[in-house]
């Protein structure tokens, strides 16, 4: 008796789901990826402006908090 007999019908089916949903994911992540090249060569001053922003805002944020618990940390 081999393993594949012991194993439920049932395990069989998820598992075929799984590899076509792993393949499916897969090839959505490929085309979201081709997307973001094409968006980035498309429009890269607005990519920029983006990335810029977003560093000053964590930057701000994280600053702030830094400042805010050395100033509880010592009282």
């Amino acid at each position: 008796m081999q393993t594949t007999d012991k194993v439920p019908p049932e395990h069989c089916q998820v598992a075929a789901l799984l590899s076509k949903k792993t393949r499916q994911l897969k090839i959505a992540e490929r085309q979201f990826m081709e997307d973001c090249r094409t968006y980035i060569n498309s429009n890269p001053i607005a990519v920029l402006s983006v990335a810029v922003g977003t560093g000053f805002v964590l930057s701000r944020l994280l600053s702030h908090h830094q400042t805010a618990s050395s100033v509880i940390d010592t009282k």
